[in-house]
């Protein structure tokens, strides 16, 4: 597999935590003088933004905006859903992908996010963030950042750890509401062990377990690597 994110590197470091997100992407509804906003995701590739199967599934994406200002715009060319999604299922973990039709130039502001490639998460110095949005729901308006601990901290009565399944705790005194909604993109922090910041999540559902943690059930981009990479590295 080649990984797009491997051969790009940024010209200086980003001055403020809002230039983290060079890679996010609103995907949406282009017409003559209006641009509505759909669905969220995060660019992996020239000519690939990833997303959840089940909000492209909603209705025909035409455009991408992309970069945390959103100033870089790509026309859709093609919408590729995971064959496993169904829009009549309960629960839906599978990620979608949005084909453009040209080839993005990247700069210091835009180029991917690398993928994570290894089933498990680590628990040691591990640090994850992802956007929160203005009142729009259109513009990232700057990061949550959170650390993930180990999941018993989140574990109620009767529930099962799954894969899927991640506990983390408040590290910014962020208010809880910015915690609750659908998260998109979540990134792990490179630290020691992780070179790269690495896209692990499209997008999770979280919950407020007390005052300190949070549960996140995600939709996991190493559950998905078969169907990405089949599409956006195909014989490579």
């Amino acid at each position: 597999m080649s990984l797009a994110c491997e051969n790009t590197k940024r010209n200086k470091p980003p001055i403020l935590a809002i230039e983290n997100f060079y890679y996010m992407a609103s995907i949406g509804i282009k017409r003559i003088y209006s641009y509505r906003h759909r669905c969220m995701g995060a660019l992996i590739e020239k000519r690939f933004v990833i997303a959840t199967s089940q909000c492209l599934s909603k209705v025909d994406v035409n455009a991408v905006r992309l970069g945390y200002a959103r100033n870089v715009e790509g026309n859709v060319k093609k919408v590729h859903l995971h064959p496993k999604f169904s829009r009549y299922a309960r629960d839906n973990s599978y990620v979608g992908l949005v084909e453009l039709e040209n080839e993005l130039l990247y700069s210091a502001n835009l180029y991917p996010i690398c993928l994570c490639t290894s089933p498990t998460i680590p628990l040691k110095d591990a640090y994850i963030y992802y956007a929160y949005y203005d009142e729009t729901s259109k513009l990232s308006a700057g990061q949550i950042r959170s650390r993930i601990v180990a999941y018993k901290n989140c574990l109620t009565l009767g529930e099962s750890h799954l894969s899927n399944l991640i506990c983390t705790e408040n590290d910014n005194g962020t208010t809880i509401d910015m915690y609750t909604a659908s998260n998109g993109p979540i990134v792990l922090l490179a630290n020691g062990i992780n070179d790269k910041d690495r896209l692990i999540a499209v997008d999770s559902k979280s919950e407020n377990r007390d005052a300190s943690y949070f549960s996140h059930q995600i939709i996991s981009v190493y559950d998905n690597l078969d169907f990405i990479e089949n599409i956006v590295w195909k014989g490579e």
